[in-house]
């Protein structure tokens, strides 16, 4: 994961945040969107690997929704 794909998925995230974000969801800074989706990779690689615990799987829903993603 280089700083090139990350910065190509904030402006992703920006482009989608107006319409996906709900009512009273502040919009993610860049260093904070960073930090986010490196968590947000970690287990993405990891649920490749193996099955996530119940406890990995919610943080992964729940990143996922403040990230806007699928």
């Amino acid at each position: 994961m280089t700083q090139q794909d990350t910065h190509a998925r904030f402006l992703d995230y920006l482009e989608s945040f107006p319409y996906f974000a709900k009512p009273g969801d502040e919009k993610l800074t860049k260093d904070n969107f960073a930090e986010l989706d490196e968590a947000y990779q970690a287990l993405f690689a990891t649920r490749e690997e193996r099955r996530l615990t119940q406890d990995e799987r919610k943080l992964f829903r729940g990143l996922a929704r403040v990230l806007l993603r699928d």
